[in-house]
């Protein structure tokens, strides 16, 4: 296979439902795709004049084969990349190392002031000598994901005493980020929701954190030692999908915020965003060092018998994220 038998373009709102195609009928992530429930608002962004989102489709055959969405950060010099996909019976022949290629070139043409891209990864089919700065670039975040899969017609929140944490609003969410007072929190200053990252190097950047629908939770608005996000709900393929991410340096912090976020979550999330729907998935992201803590919540709300565990060609028990800033020219 040369690289000229794939080409890439923009994609636009017509080509919606040949993006859907490239996944349909597999059951992609364990049904936490999130690609058909963000497609549509991410082709009108693609479309809008701020210029910020931009999607790209590979097309083999006059066929859509490939999909990637960029969103620029830092007045267009940064480029997350996500929502990556190659069409299942192209997988392990060398297609999406080609594709990645491509789409590299494709932002040195169209796009010569962006020098760097953020990329989120994780190691589910990947040794960890994978994991190099000569292949990913800087290693901004390292995290541990654990995922809760509840049948929502059976489960029961308990109920039990937990210290009250300080919930803000998405005002109070820019300021804070704004200021700086989260730096100390935040290794390499990223931020990271549900496997979507980003840096805020300008406030333009901090609206693309706080636009998501989220709560957050700090222990303290004027002097925060820990913080949470939790990422609301949203359709998958296997009901509802959403993550908590926590930034904390001590044990309790950890347990306070998944504490009030899970309870967040059931008493006030769920009957309003959850309704009808019988499976819901939470996956909970720390750093690898506190995995063991949040064992502590999971045990109060009844939920370690709801653990998933991955099976991956890896054969690891907990699957990571990686956060990497790589520059576009080297």
């Amino acid at each position: 296979m040369t690289d000229s038998e794939i080409s890439i373009r923009q994609a636009t709102k017509e080509d919606f439902q040949g993006i859907i195609d490239i996944t349909k009928g597999e059951y992609l992530w364990m049904g936490l795709d999130y690609i058909p429930f963000a497609l549509k608002n991410w082709l009108e962004e693609g479309e809008s004049e701020d210029g910020k989102r931009h999607n790209i489709v590979f097309i083999l055959n006059e066929e859509i084969v490939g999909f990637e969405s960029f969103y620029f950060l830092n007045n267009g010099e940064t480029a997350i990349r996500f929502g990556f996909r190659v069409k299942t019976d192209l997988r392990g022949k060398g297609y999406g190392r080609t594709m990645i290629k491509l789409q590299l070139d494709y932002l040195r043409e169209h796009f010569p002031k962006t020098m760097h891209t953020i990329s989120s990864i994780p190691d589910i089919a990947m040794p960890d000598s994978a994991f190099t700065p000569e292949k990913f670039g800087e290693r901004l975040v390292k995290g541990v994901v654990k995922l809760i899969r509840l049948d929502l017609k059976t489960y029961k929140m308990p109920e039990f005493e937990m210290k009250q944490l300080t919930q803000l609003n998405k005002e109070q969410f820019f300021t804070i980020i704004q200021d700086g007072r989260l730096q100390q929190l935040t290794p390499n200053n990223c931020f990271h929701q549900t496997w979507v990252s980003s840096v805020p190097y300008v406030d333009d950047d901090i609206q693309f954190i706080v636009r998501k629908q989220c709560t957050v939770f700090v222990d303290d608005f004027e002097k925060p030692g820990s913080f949470s996000i939790l990422s609301h709900p949203i359709p998958v393929p296997f009901g509802r999908r959403c993550g908590i991410d926590v930034w904390a340096a001590a044990k309790q912090d950890v347990v306070d915020h998944i504490n009030n976020q899970l309870r967040n979550l059931f008493v006030n999330l769920v009957p309003a965003l959850c309704a009808g729907c019988d499976n819901l998935s939470i996956q909970i992201t720390v750093p690898p060092e506190q995995l063991s803590w949040m064992d502590e919540s999971l045990e109060l709300f009844g939920l370690k018998e709801s653990i998933y565990h991955f099976e991956t060609p890896m054969n690891r028990e907990n699957l990571h994220m990686y956060v990497y800033r790589d520059k576009l020219y080297k």
